[in-house]
C-alpha cells in the first residue's frame, strides 16, 4: 500500500510542469520530478542519492546555494525565492528560478528541503538582449541631430531632443500630444506638413 501511494504521488508529481526537488539534510537528492530530469538532462537513477550542489550546481555558486540551505534549516523566509545555475549533462547551464519549503519532522528538527524550480534561462536571455537593443536604440535616438518624433496615430510617442529643440517644448509637454496641435509653422521642402503626416 504504502508503494502504491509512492507511485500515486510521484504519478501526480511528474504531470506538473515545473521541476520538483527534494533534498535531504545532507543535501543529497531524495526525489527528482519528470521535468526535472528533463532540465538535467539525467535520468532519475542517475540523481537519486547524489549530492545536489556538488553534482549539479556550478562551483562559483556553490556558497550561495549553500547560504540559502543553512537559511531553510533556520525557516528564514528570505530563502524562500531564490535563481541560481545548474549544470546538466551535457555541461551547459541553465538558470532556475526555485520556491522553496523548509521540512521538520513531528518534533520539529529540520529534516529536508521541497523545492519547485522554473527554467528561465531563456526568459532572462530574452530579457537581457530585449534591455540591450533598447539601450542601443535610446543611444542612436539621442545622438542624432535631425529632428525625429515617433507617432502612433499622429499621437506623439517618443523624441528626441533635436524635435524638443527645434518645437521649443520640454518633453514631459509633448508625449501623449497631438501633433497637429502641437507644430504649425514646419517648413517643408515640397509640401505642406500635414501631407506628410498622411502619406
Amino acid at each position: 500500500a504504502l508503494e502504491t501511494e509512492k507511485t500515486i504521488a510521484q504519478n501526480y508529481l511528474d504531470i506538473v510542469n515545473v521541476m520538483i526537488l527534494v533534498l535531504d539534510t545532507s543535501k543529497k537528492v531524495q526525489l527528482l520530478n519528470r521535468r526535472g530530469c528533463e532540465i538535467i538532462g539525467y535520468s532519475i537513477d542517475e540523481v537519486i542519492g547524489k549530492d545536489w550542489i556538488e553534482n549539479f550546481v556550478p562551483k562559483s555558486a556553490h556558497k550561495e546555494v549553500i547560504d540559502v540551505r543553512d537559511k531553510l534549516a533556520k525557516s528564514d523566509p528570505t530563502a524562500s525565492y531564490y535563481e541560481n545555475n545548474i549544470l546538466t549533462k551535457n555541461n551547459e547551464e541553465r538558470l532556475i528560478a526555485w520556491h522553496n519549503i523548509s521540512l521538520f519532522d513531528a518534533k520539529g528538527d529540520f529534516m529536508g528541503i521541497l523545492c519547485s524550480g522554473e527554467d528561465i534561462t531563456d526568459i532572462r536571455r530574452a530579457q537581457t538582449e530585449l534591455k540591450e537593443s533598447k539601450e542601443f536604440y535610446e543611444t542612436m535616438f539621442a545622438s542624432l541631430n535631425d529632428a525625429i518624433i515617433i507617432l502612433q496615430d499622429n499621437i506623439i510617442k517618443d523624441c528626441n531632443d533635436s524635435a524638443l529643440l527645434l518645437l521649443q517644448r520640454d518633453k514631459k509637454s509633448l508625449i501623449g500630444a497631438n501633433i497637429l496641435d502641437t507644430v504649425h509653422d514646419i517648413e517643408c521642402k515640397e509640401h505642406t506638413f500635414h501631407h506628410y503626416l498622411h502619406c
